[in-house]
């Protein structure tokens, strides 16, 4: 088992991040960030795919650590994802990254990263 963590969510200097895609790469990022105590806002175009998400608050997380990860918003909004965030995770198949670019394109801001990481990365 690996190291077991629940994070605090701390207010400190660590950068905010949005991860967009609610498969099974969007919630190993966003649990495996949100358990190291980064700020994750989460977004799935579908509302119903997060609810449970949204609803425990977060994503428990087991293998190399294992904590439960506290999401700061889970949305099917992607303004809402995108503000106030520095580094914006695309995990989601390279086929959609197409449409996340326009649906992003009005709400990014100045010295946002965007990383683009394609399907089946694993």
């Amino acid at each position: 088992m690996g190291q077991n963590v629940d994070s605090p969510m701390p207010e400190n200097s660590k950068k905010k991040y949005a991860v967009i895609g609610g498969g099974h790469g969007g919630l190993a990022m966003a649990g495996a960030l949100a358990v190291q105590g980064f700020s994750v806002n989460m977004f799935n175009k579908t509302a119903e795919r997060i609810k449970y998400i949204k609803m425990m608050g977060g994503i428990q997380v087991s293998g190399k650590m294992d904590g439960f990860g506290r999401l700061n918003r889970v949305t099917h909004r992607i303004k809402e994802a995108l503000e106030d965030v520095d580094i914006i995770m695309v995990v989601i198949p390279a086929t959609g990254h197409r449409y996340v670019a326009e649906i992003c394109a009005q709400y990014l801001q100045d010295g946002q990263m965007v990383v683009l990481n394609p399907g089946r990365t694993g």
